[in-house]
């Protein structure tokens, strides 16, 4: 949960001095949770699934006889991943920005105020990770 709402937190907390955000807009919080408790649950069988899928790259790849091989693996499910990631850190990016357009910052700021957003959730999960 820090994670997700963390950037914003910052932003609301550093930049536009006023309350977090998720103290009025309760429903962050809850989607946080409930993505939280799926991706928990749902992701020993998304590993299970990914090995599987390498193990039988590994076979083809020692049956096929072009000698070409491979040192990482990278799949379908990297590639969502990776594509899911990046939309959300526009999508996230835009919010903050918004946030600083509404409550009449520059444009500058208003920038900022998106990369903080989009970004600073991971940073204050990694400095509580390293202190706790």
């Amino acid at each position: 949960m820090v994670t997700a709402v963390g950037g914003g937190t910052i932003r609301d907390a550093v930049f536009l001095a006023r309350r977090p955000f998720w103290t009025s807009e309760t429903e962050y919080i809850w989607m946080s949770i409930l993505t939280g408790f799926a991706t928990f649950f749902s992701w020993p069988y998304v590993l299970e699934w990914k090995e599987k899928r390498r193990l039988q790259k590994l076979e083809q790849m020692e049956t096929s006889a072009d000698g070409n091989s491979q040192d990482s693996y990278y799949d379908e499910l990297d590639l969502a991943l990776d594509t899911f990631d990046s939309i959300g850190l526009a999508a996230f990016a835009i919010i903050g920005a918004q946030n600083g357009v509404r409550a009449g910052m520059p444009m500058v700021v208003s920038s900022i105020c998106g990369m903080a957003t989009s970004t600073f959730g991971g940073l204050t999960f990694y400095v509580v990770d390293l202190f706790v």
